[in-house]
């Protein structure tokens, strides 16, 4: 056993040298990254997940457990949307942290727990989760019971910005806020829809409005998402407070929209043009 309070690897875990958070392997790579391409990073570990081909072979696999990938892919249309989607995700991620490191921007790697959130700073702080010092490596054998988001959502990270003059701003990501303790006073807050407004977290939006005891305050929810008739669902549209989409369940030619809010006299207000939720 190790001692997971002093966010000490594991005695399995290799140590490793950690600057400004940034792993040293990790370091390297994202250095590489600037003279060489997504595609080229990936040829060596996931270089078998370049083929875009759903039912027919690139090369054959060396490792059984991707020749396994591959048959159920081939098979199962939804197997291969979760595959490629996981792919496109990754890109993101990848995508961002080279633009982190490349900027001297520090990491801080955090972990969920139900209970005694620590870490982050002054003006963000987590909610559910707690600063660690090491993250131990994700064996390649379990990489689809880590795609597996049910309980990856209930555990998403929630992070609270408390701002010095105004009010603060809330980071549901997926979470449905569950055993998360609210911060005292969410009165004027930003609170991000979470799940992109997806009915199966409505015990969010019951949670917040039991918070404020039946009071109005002037909450702002912001839901970032595409056009899709499943969102967002009947908690989002009856949430306490005001509502704003990046893009609206409404039909016609409504555009996408720059979500962007200011202060201005001790409230979060719209900029010009930004507008409320039009939903049905």
């Amino acid at each position: 056993m190790h001692d997971e309070e002093s966010g000490l690897p594991p005695p399995n875990v290799r140590r490793t040298n950690v600057t400004d958070g940034w792993p040293e392997a990790l370091a390297e790579s994202l250095e590489r990254a600037v003279w060489c391409g997504w595609e080229e990073e990936l040829r060596g570990p996931w270089g078998w997940l370049l083929g875009r081909m759903p039912y027919w072979w690139r090369e054959p696999s060396p490792y059984w457990w991707q020749w396994h990938i591959w048959r159920v892919a081939s098979e199962d249309p939804v197997a291969w949307a979760l595959l490629l989607a996981v792919r496109d995700a990754a890109e993101r991620i990848r995508r961002i942290a080279v633009a982190a490191y490349h900027c001297g921007v520090g990491v801080r790697w955090f972990e969920y727990t139900a209970a005694s959130p620590q870490g982050g700073t002054r003006w963000l702080r987590p909610l559910n989760g707690r600063e660690v010092a090491y993250v131990p490596p994700v064996p390649t054998g379990q990489l689809f019971r880590f795609l597996a988001l049910t309980i990856a959502n209930r555990e998403s990270l929630v992070f609270w910005a408390d701002l010095d003059d105004c009010p603060g701003v809330l980071f549901t990501a997926d979470s449905d806020l569950r055993n998360v303790d609210l911060p005292p006073n969410l009165s004027g807050a930003i609170i991000t829809a979470p799940h992109h407004g997806s009915e199966a977290n409505a015990g969010a939006y019951s949670k917040v409005r039991a918070h404020l005891r039946g009071s109005q305050p002037a909450i702002t929810w912001v839901r970032s998402d595409g056009r899709f008739r499943g969102r967002p669902g009947a908690a989002y549209l009856s949430a306490p407070g005001r509502c704003v989409c990046t893009i609206c369940r409404t039909r016609g030619l409504q555009t996408k929209q720059a979500v962007k809010l200011s202060m201005r006299k001790g409230i979060w207000a719209r900029a010009r043009g930004v507008r409320l939720c039009s939903c049905r």
